[in-house]
């Protein structure tokens, strides 16, 4: 059933912000090059024994080589402590997705189109790790 919502919802999103899909070493996730040559990396990450997912990002000059910054979902989010893992248990899995989908359309998506400015990466990268201010 979660390959079901990943297909249903979380592709035709990543897509619809111009990730490409790639499905390496049974590892699925969606990457898309940024500004200064470096890419953005989103994987859904199941935990095989508990049915919970989250969701990871990270910034890097290659697909996780090199990377700059980490986060996770819930690091967008500032009630939240910065680590959230929803049930795909099958009462729960839909709307599990739904509010992954609607905090990466809210939240995420809006901070790495500021990660796609020259400048505002340049920056980015020689600080190593700068932060949007979050509780905007």
């Amino acid at each position: 059933m979660y390959r079901k919502y990943i297909r249903k919802m979380i592709a035709p999103l990543m897509k619809d912000y111009g990730f490409e899909k790639v499905n390496k070493n049974s590892i699925l996730y969606y990457k898309k090059k940024i500004a200064c040559n470096m890419y953005v990396t989103i994987e859904i990450q199941k935990v095989r024994a508990i049915p919970k997912i989250t969701c990871n990002i990270t910034i890097s000059e290659d697909v996780y080589i090199n990377v700059y910054d980490y986060y996770r979902l819930g690091d967008f989010l500032k009630y939240s402590g910065s680590d959230i893992w929803w049930s795909i248990e099958e009462s729960m899995i839909e709307e599990s997705f739904i509010e992954i989908v609607t905090l990466m359309k809210e939240r995420l998506f809006p901070y790495l189109e500021e990660l796609n400015n020259e400048d505002f990466m340049k920056e980015y990268l020689n600080n190593k790790k700068i932060r949007i201010a979050l509780d905007d």
